[in-house]
């Protein structure tokens, strides 16, 4: 994977970077884009074990006992999730152990893969800037939702993240990100509304970085069931505060899903999965970068997972221009993989987010596809309340991914996209205000021209934006037309006419004070312009500040 780290805030990097979400029981690999024609293989780590234990066996005794008996080395004890340890011995102990009263199963370790102030594309593709619960508008104003990131760490120094907790499942204490994989991922959730840098999904939600994989992105099978583990903890502790609602697992392995939880092929991913699920933890997860069905993938193949496959988006507008008026739709990204187990797409290519030592950095994969849906179950939980139980994570899911109920739209809408490869169309998470995208957002961006000669109507970007007391906002048009001009709330109603009348050519330009039509001044936030000439709109987005 190719990748151009920055230490400066407001300076955009494209990099040609591709994170792959290939899984294998064991350890995790960043590598680049690679066509996937051949059937993928397990990768098993020597000497390493994972045992599950029956539900209600005592995790720590069995593990202690085992350790003084066979002289093992203990990596993981799993007390949350569900019942188990990892440990370092021969094959000969591991058939011994598995032969122990309440011992469920014992499982060879295998290797995981990840999957590899400007308006980031992805967010502005999804309106997320535009979302009542996001509250975008370059004031620090967070989300309280506890998010989970099962990735490399995160850098917990960063100033456009708000890192809370975390925990190391690598045999460490610390859970700074060395790679810059789970930093990005943090950056697409939660990066903060402060007016530097980015902005994620769901600005400044709670951030714990659980660090699974090391400095090379490699981990293991054992260590994402850690990781998980620590999530489903902070359900069932004393402390209400440190509850994780939903956990983001941009990683992958070879595997499938034996409609059992993992007893029935011995998959302890899967098994921590669905403990973690049980414990109202919502699991969103990389479809992998394979090219291939997702099916021979996990946790992509997981039922109980909510799994994300990409879109290619450029500009963080539905589609892309092409000859004359016509506009070709965004399409489903060559590298992701698809199938009847994928949920839900997002934008996953070029997105710029924050990276590890304070940087920023431009990557693509369904790595970067994922966090969008992450965020979007934050907003979703800070509106309707974490779920409790595997039930209410399954409701979330049936929420997230329906289009007409406000988080996602399909696949045929103007802003969905095409080429997915397959006959499962998964809709395209989107968070943009109903109203306010059909009403007022068909035409937010002016249309470019391709000889550099001025557009025959343009309504250019605010100035100053964002603004406390005045902004000017300057227009122009190619011949005599009737203009106005109107100021709407997200919900999309007019809270100002600014404009109603005929005028000529050329250009024109007009202050708004930012207060409504009876003089009163309007609740600091997102507002939208929205100019009409003779038909044809425009519309540019205004942030009145305190």
């Amino acid at each position: 994977m190719v990748r151009s780290p920055s230490l400066r805030p407001r300076a955009a990097l494209v990099i040609a970077a591709m994170v792959f979400c290939t899984c294998v029981l064991g350890q995790v690999v960043a590598r680049g884009q690679e066509s996937s024609s051949a059937s993928p293989s397990r990768v098993l780590i020597p000497d390493q074990y994972i045992v599950v234990l029956d539900d209600h066996a005592d995790a720590q005794a069995n593990a202690q006992a085992a350790g003084q008996k066979y002289g093992i080395r203990l990596l993981h004890v799993y007390e949350s999730a569900f019942r188990g340890f990892t440990f370092r011995g021969s094959a000969e102990i591991a058939r011994a152990i598995e032969h122990s009263p309440q011992v469920e199963f014992v499982a060879q370790d295998q290797a995981v893969e990840l999957v590899a102030q400007t308006l980031p594309t992805g967010i502005d593709r999804i309106d997320a800037d535009l979302n009542p619960i996001s509250h975008i508008d370059g004031i620090d104003e967070r989300v309280n939702v506890n998010v989970g990131i099962i990735d490399t760490g995160i850098d917990p120094l960063h100033p456009d993240l708000n890192v809370v907790g975390g925990d190391n499942c690598l045999g460490g204490t610390s859970f700074v990100d060395g790679n810059g994989h789970g930093s990005h991922v943090a950056g697409i959730v939660a990066a903060l509304d402060n007016d530097i840098g980015v902005v994620g999904v769901a600005p400044g939600a709670n951030l714990y970085a659980v660090k699974v994989l090391d400095d090379n992105g490699s981990g293991s099978f054992s260590s994402v069931a850690c990781g998980l583990d620590f999530a489903a903890h902070t359900r069932s502790d004393r402390d209400p505060t440190n509850d994780i609602a939903v956990v983001n697992m941009s990683l992958a392995g070879v595997g499938s899903d034996d409609g059992n939880c993992g007893k029935t092929n011995r998959d302890v991913m899967h098994k921590a999965v669905c403990g973690a699920v049980a414990k109202g933890v919502v699991v969103v997860v990389a479809a992998g970068n394979n090219r291939a069905d997702a099916s021979g993938y996990v946790p992509a193949a997981y039922d109980e997972a909510l799994t994300v496959s990409a879109i290619a988006d450029f500009n963080g507008q539905p589609g892309e221009k092409g000859k004359g008026q016509r506009i070709n739709p965004d399409q489903f990204a060559s590298f992701s993989n698809f199938g009847p187990d994928v949920d839900i797409a997002a934008p996953g290519v070029q997105i710029f987010s924050t990276y590890k030592d304070g940087g920023y950095a431009t990557l693509s994969g369904t790595s970067m596809a994922t966090p969008h849906v992450t965020g979007t179950v934050a907003l979703y939980v800070s509106q309707n309340g974490a779920a409790t139980d595997a039930s209410g994570v399954a409701a979330i899911r049936q929420a997230i991914t329906t289009p007409g109920g406000g988080y996602c739209v399909a696949q045929s809408d103007p802003r969905g996209f095409a080429g997915d490869p397959d006959s499962f169309h998964e809709p395209l998470v989107y968070v943009g205000p109903p109203v306010a995208s059909a009403a007022l957002l068909e035409a937010a961006v002016p249309a470019r021209g391709g000889t550099g000669a001025a557009s025959p109507l343009e309504l250019y970007a605010a100035a100053p934006n964002p603004f406390s007391k005045t902004t000017t906002l300057r227009y122009q048009l190619a011949a005599e037309r009737r203009v106005s001009i109107g100021v709407y709330d997200l919900a999309g109603r007019e809270v100002r006419r600014l404009l109603d009348r005929i005028e000529g050519a050329g250009p024109h330009g007009l202050t708004f004070d930012g207060r409504d039509g009876r003089g009163e001044r309007l609740r600091p936030g997102l507002y939208l312009v929205r100019l009409d000439a003779g038909g044809e709109p425009r519309v540019r987005r205004v942030v009145l500040s305190p």
